[in-house]
């Protein structure tokens, strides 16, 4: 048992403490769309995925894995789909700014004639957040996943 974490167990680790604070930013916003519903599931997936390798990482289960071969490229895949689905949970939280409604009724926002609205154009500043934050955490799991094929 290794007393030290390998560096797939390191980043993926980083990318679940992003996916922790992107989730609570989320959490905390007064509006609310059906995309942060689904932005949200993929916060906790990719979340739940970062804590258990950085956890196992400390015993090699990579290397562990690496006897069973099935489960090692089963393992391997889940890892690299998680992080490639963080660039749909990018798109998801670029495209949907939060819009506030007065009364109910009718929606406002600084582009409300634009083509395609985004967070950078409306100027929400915590969703421009979340999307950095989604899109270092689909980087930090692809790396994570190569580093893991690589057992290093």
């Amino acid at each position: 048992m290794a007393k030290y974490c390998n560096s797939y167990g390191f980043t993926a680790g980083i990318a679940a403490a992003a996916m922790v604070a992107a989730f609570f930013i989320v959490q905390k916003k007064e509006c609310q769309l059906s995309a942060y519903d689904n932005l949200q599931i993929l916060h906790v997936v990719a979340g739940i995925c970062g804590v258990v390798v950085f956890v196992t990482s400390f015993v090699n289960i990579a290397g562990m894995l690496h006897e069973i071969k099935l489960l090692f490229i089963a393992a391997v895949l889940v890892i690299f789909g998680i992080g490639c689905s963080m660039f749909y949970a990018t798109y998801l939280s670029f495209v949907s700014p939060c819009v506030s409604l007065v009364s109910g009724l009718i929606p406002l926002s600084k582009d409300l004639l634009a083509d395609k609205p985004n967070v950078v154009k409306s100027e929400d500043t915590e969703m421009i957040i979340v999307t950095c934050l989604d899109l270092l955490a689909a980087l930090l799991l692809i790396g994570a996943a190569i580093s893991f094929q690589r057992r290093v």
